[in-house]
């Protein structure tokens, strides 16, 4: 322990990111968040994901409608020398991308009593330990509506990648981002007695479309820009968010009953649903500190369904050389959905 603290200078920030690596393989958090042995290298696909968060940023936190100036100011700020024609090509391509993204959130927020309120907003949480540990987050956006009585709260966070669309593995410490997002709102104090309404995945870069002959392309598009997550289970609430969630709803898998309640395949929430889950996101922190006090730091990579996800994009092999024996076998995410 007394290594590791040396190591880490005595303090460690724990985000996301770490703690999802830590629940994944507690070996591959300590050569990976301890020690550093795997170096970060930006490439093309982070700085693109750079450039659509500053203009996503700049374009709804001062409320600016000069877009192509915006981009080319974020463009000027990631690529500060002169361009590859490659490059060039890319960034054109992007722009128009951009600009069709800008266009389909500005319809969606005409629809939505809630307002953009923070951007890339900063959360932290001190943990009173021996080693002193901080919590952190950076939340895209957070959309708010206030009633008079009550500021309901909606947490976005934008996605260039891939996307998990469930909290069935929150259990197991993994896959807790917007959870964790909901975690480290409540307990600071930026907000006060906020009341979760939303907490979604926005995809802001679209992948090659397969043709459907069903919808039309601009369909297409729009379904894969929609906010993909879990929702307050109060049609009120919800019609504050979307005035259309019931029919072409920018929320994915939003649809009513007959009878006025939602379809068994609306990810929807109570408030003490939430609240659980919050309270599970708490509880594993707290075990993972305790571990770190512990120098608990087995090879133990995470495998449910037969996926490997522990060892997945794993630079470590070679130091570690993990055999079967050392996989954790979890429960599929089926067996344990409880939110259906």
């Amino acid at each position: 322990y007394d290594t590791i603290k040396k190591q880490l200078n005595n303090k460690i920030n724990l985000s996301y990111s770490n703690i999802n690596v830590f629940y994944q393989c507690q070996f591959r958090f300590l050569l990976n968040n301890i020690y550093c042995v795997n170096e970060f290298k930006e490439t093309i696909s982070t700085i693109i994901g750079k450039l659509y968060h500053k203009v996503l940023e700049i374009t709804y936190r001062t409320k600016r409608t000069d877009y192509d100036n915006i981009i080319d100011e974020a463009i000027n700020e990631f690529y500060p020398e002169e361009k590859t024609k490659k490059e060039e090509f890319y960034l054109n391509k992007y722009r128009k991308l951009l600009l069709q993204l800008i266009e389909i959130i500005n319809e969606n927020n005409l629809k939505s009593q809630f307002e953009n309120t923070y951007f890339e907003q900063k959360f932290e949480i001190q943990k009173e330990n021996d080693l002193n540990i901080t919590i952190k987050g950076f939340v895209d956006k957070i959309l708010t509506f206030n009633d008079g009585e009550n500021t309901y709260v909606v947490v976005i966070d934008y996605k260039t990648g891939g996307m998990h669309n469930d909290f069935n593995k929150v259990v197991y410490g993994l896959d807790m981002q917007l959870l964790m997002y909901l975690y480290l709102i409540k307990n600071t104090n930026l907000i006060k007695n906020p009341k979760f309404s939303g907490m979604y995945l926005q995809k802001i870069m679209t992948e090659v479309l397969n043709k459907d002959d069903k919808l039309t392309y601009d369909e297409q598009v729009r379904n894969e820009y929609k906010l993909n997550g879990y929702t307050l289970n109060n049609p009120d609430i919800v019609s504050k968010i979307d005035k259309d969630y019931d029919e072409k709803s920018f929320i994915y898998g939003m649809k009513l009953k007959k009878d006025g309640s939602f379809m068994g395949y609306s990810k929807v929430l109570s408030e003490s649903e939430i609240d659980e889950f919050i309270e599970i996101v708490s509880n594993n922190i707290d075990k993972m500190i305790e571990a770190l006090n512990n120098c608990e730091f087995d090879i133990n990579p995470k495998k449910i369904k037969n996926k490997n996800i522990g060892c997945e994009y794993c630079s470590f092999k070679d130091i570690c050389y993990v055999n079967n024996s050392n996989i954790v076998e979890l429960e599929s995410e089926d067996e344990n959905d409880d939110t259906e």
